[in-house]
């Protein structure tokens, strides 16, 4: 089987405001490059995949919503709303949806959180994700999930992200040695 990620839509979500990344799939080419710079959220497209597929089991409902402070840079790292947006509305929502393909099957996997303010405190309310098999919505999202992408799989993505920084600093260094 092969399943090929035909689209990501992001709303909201880090630095993406409203940001919908599509794959061609006429191609025979089997690896797709996201690249750039540090700091302009290669990680995050790849948080959102794993968010939108494994839910709370990648980013926790406290990461999602509580700023933290980043010791190396000794600044503030805000949460996973996009922070510009939530500033103009507090309760904002964001959604992550995936558009995959295998042969002639369809499948739009998307997971939605809210900021919710009880008291003087701010809450993410994430929803079950939802599953689409060709224009139909399916119950039991979890079980379908993880029987098209095992959550044994999640481990790969992150180490595939991992070994790219290595690599990146081993060109570094090389290059650096060069000069």
């Amino acid at each position: 089987m092969t399943l090929r990620i035909k689209k990501i839509h992001l709303q909201n979500w880090k630095c993406y405001q409203n940001q919908v990344i599509e794959f061609d799939l006429d191609t025979d080419k089997n690896i797709w490059v996201i690249w750039g710079l540090n700091g302009y959220g290669k990680t995050s497209i790849l948080e959102a995949v794993l968010w939108c597929l494994y839910g709370n089991e990648i980013v926790s409902l406290k990461k999602l919503i509580k700023a933290e402070v980043d010791s190396d840079l000794q600044e503030e790292k805000q949460g996973y709303f996009h922070y510009p947006s939530v500033k103009v509305n507090p309760e904002l929502e964001l959604s992550v949806s995936l558009t995959l393909q295998n042969k002639n099957k369809s499948y739009i996997i998307s997971r939605t959180a809210k900021r919710v303010k009880r008291g003087k405190t701010f809450y993410a309310e994430v929803s079950e994700a939802s599953f689409n098999l060709n224009g139909k919505v399916k119950t039991d999202s979890r079980e379908r999930i993880d029987l098209l992408l095992p959550r044994s799989c999640k481990e790969l993505f992150f180490l595939m992200v991992k070994k790219s920084r290595n690599i990146l600093m081993l060109l570094r260094l090389k290059k650096h040695e060069k000069q």
